[in-house]
């Protein structure tokens, strides 16, 4: 799925990161708060969050 690069916290300097780095970053730290004694791996964590903001854009993209 292509997605339009839609930016968090743009300035006129720089587009800063996008909305799907910034949802990722939230999920990720969902993960962070959990127990990661559970034999979570770095990858599959950055993976997963990635996946989640790919949901939450595609419902976002829903409603327009």
């Amino acid at each position: 799925m292509k997605q339009q690069k839609i930016y968090a916290f743009s300035s006129k300097l720089n587009h800063g990161m996008t909305l799907r780095e910034y949802y990722a970053g939230l999920a990720m730290q969902s993960y962070c708060t959990r127990d990661l004694e559970k034999g979570w791996k770095k990858d599959e964590i950055a993976s997963d969050a990635f996946e989640m903001a790919d949901e939450m854009i595609a419902i976002i993209e829903l409603g327009e």
